[in-house]
């Protein structure tokens, strides 16, 4: 497939706009050259430190769970 092709630019335009919409981060990556991983990770990483409600939001779940440990799935 050529990455300055028409089937990439148009698949890249649905993921903007579709990142708008959601209100969230797309970064340009790719994992066949590693360009923008670290930077990517960097970056979530410090976005979820940052954001003290999410800490919040997975401390309530796991208080609050009802299960108990024979109801709980586990793989082996």
């Amino acid at each position: 497939v050529d990455p300055q092709g028409d089937v990439p630019t148009r698949l890249l335009g649905r993921a903007e706009l579709y990142a708008q919409q959601m209100f969230c981060r797309l970064w340009h990556v790719s994992a066949c050259t590693g360009k923008n991983i670290k930077k990517m990770f960097i970056d979530m990483a410090q976005l979820i430190l940052a954001n003290g409600m999410l800490w919040e939001l997975d401390y309530h779940e796991e208080s609050s769970s009802e299960e108990s440990d024979e109801d709980r799935c586990a793989i082996m």
